[in-house]
């Protein structure tokens, strides 16, 4: 199984350098081929694109790719994703190691013993222990948002703002190459187009890190984020039909289940 790591990062100098060194470090399963981790610098203002250069040089698998501005965290993850040479399974992870490389393995597993399109982290596990760690107020921020969100744009998904998620290559190309909302809602357009498409999706529980050195403003956070739901939720509107849509992955899907199967 071929593997491809892609971490968006936009001004991470504080913690990029630890995150590749665990990257690099991280005891990778017998049966997956790393082939690259992919580090989209989405127009930092920092040193994080210098850092990440210096890794690259010293390690082939490392690859930096470059915005020039900022463009949004899923503009980011969509240039990774068309970046990619050769892989059998994307994992877009959150650069700031939130959910450290320890974590991947439980991820790949439904790959190997499922038919999966999408493993996806799921906080709000039966155990409680996801959010644990958060501070009193990111708590209360995350649920309100959970339910914010899930009214505005119905989805069966638990936690679909999680920073973690595993892909086959086909279900990011065809995700990611009907993104809509670039910035930091693209996990709501991404998931109600699989769920549109009846992609089979697996959620896996995972306990969020959270780091100091990438803290979020909450009440900078408010108001954007619910203008950009509701923003989604008119854009989603004038969308094809979903069964147009589903279609669309169902053709593509039995095209490369087809070669598969004769190869």
């Amino acid at each position: 199984m071929e593997l491809t790591i892609i971490l968006p990062a936009y001004n991470e100098e504080s913690i990029i350098a630890r995150t590749l060194s665990e990257h690099l470090t991280w005891q990778v399963p017998s049966d997956v081929d790393l082939q690259n981790i992919i580090v989209v610098d989405d127009g930092s203002t920092d040193h994080t694109a210098d850092i990440v250069s210096d890794f690259a040089t010293a390690h082939p698998l490392i690859r930096l790719v470059r915005h020039s501005v900022n463009c949004g965290k899923g503009a980011a993850l969509k240039t990774g994703v068309s970046s990619i040479v050769s892989s059998d399974i994307i994992g877009c992870i959150d650069s700031d190691l939130a959910y450290p490389p320890t974590v991947y393995a439980d991820f790949l597993i439904p790959f190997h013993r499922e038919t999966v399109d999408l493993a996806i982290g799921n906080r709000y596990h039966a155990s409680r222990a996801g959010l644990a760690r958060y501070p009193l107020i990111r708590r209360i921020a995350s649920h309100a948002f959970r339910h914010a969100a899930r009214t505005v744009i119905p989805h069966p998904v638990s936690d679909s703002q999680c920073g973690i998620k595993f892909f086959t290559r086909e279900a990011a190309e065809f995700l990611f190459g009907r993104l809509h909302s670039t910035g930091f809602l693209y996990d709501l357009d991404i998931l109600s187009t699989a769920v549109a498409c009846e992609m089979r999706i697996r959620e896996v529980p995972v306990v969020m890190h959270l780091q100091a050195e990438s803290a979020l403003h909450i009440h900078r956070q408010i108001l954007p984020v619910l203008k950009e739901i509701i923003r989604l939720r008119r854009m989603r509107r004038s969308l094809p039909p979903q069964s147009i849509i589903r279609s669309e992955w169902l053709a593509i899907h039995s095209d490369h289940a087809g070669t598969a199967s004769s190869s």
